[in-house]
């Protein structure tokens, strides 16, 4: 894979960190390209170099968050120590991750980071008994839950450490999902999965 230019890395960068920040201030729909771009301090003509539209450049930026969280995801972590990996990303990117989570699920940007984590759940764990629940209903249960908790915890001005808020995704998300309906594909070794 070839590896991008800096500048251009910085500049994107900032182009998504503007557009984070403008839609935390304002609703999303009134921000236009001369607002990222000036909160950027990057051309306007710069942005159509990198993306087609603001929607183009939010769905990136949220893709690049979500790709730091998948390259965690590893058969044999624990639960806690994937879910403590997971929320120390969160807390690197938590205004994006705010934004992320207040939007609706079918918005244009939040569509494929939903789908690709509907598909890293259904690879990471496998139903008992896909009569009783399907593995798309526990998968969307589970990505919709986490969204939640990181929603809630970043709202609340994180009041709990990434570390306690880890223990409690774990034990009220993970763990209670695999007592009802989930089996891990991979099951890490050693006999416990908390921390």
């Amino acid at each position: 894979m070839k590896k991008l230019d800096r500048r251009i890395v910085r500049t994107r960068k900032a182009l998504g960190d503007a557009l984070v920040e403008l839609a935390l201030e304002q609703e999303l729909d009134s921000i236009k390209i001369r607002d990222i771009t000036e909160r950027a301090n990057v051309g306007y003509a710069t942005f159509y170099r990198h993306y087609k539209s603001k929607n183009d450049l939010l769905t990136s930026h949220l893709r690049e968050v979500q790709q730091e969280i998948e390259r965690e995801v590893d058969p044999e972590k624990t639960h806690y120590d994937l879910v403590l990996a997971v929320f120390g990303i969160i807390d690197k990117y938590r205004n994006a991750c705010l934004l992320a989570t207040t939007l609706p699920q079918d918005h244009p940007a939040m569509k494929p980071v939903h789908d690709a984590s509907m598909r890293l759940v259904e690879t990471s764990f496998k139903s008992r008994d896909e009569e009783v629940i399907p593995l798309e209903v526990s998968a969307n249960h589970l990505v919709i839950a986490f969204t939640k908790m990181v929603n809630w915890w970043i709202s609340e001005g994180q009041a709990y450490s990434v570390e306690q808020i880890a223990t409690m995704a774990n034990e009220l998300i993970l763990k209670a999902a695999e007592n009802v309906a989930l089996d891990r594909t991979h099951a890490p070794p050693g006999p416990s999965q908390s921390p």
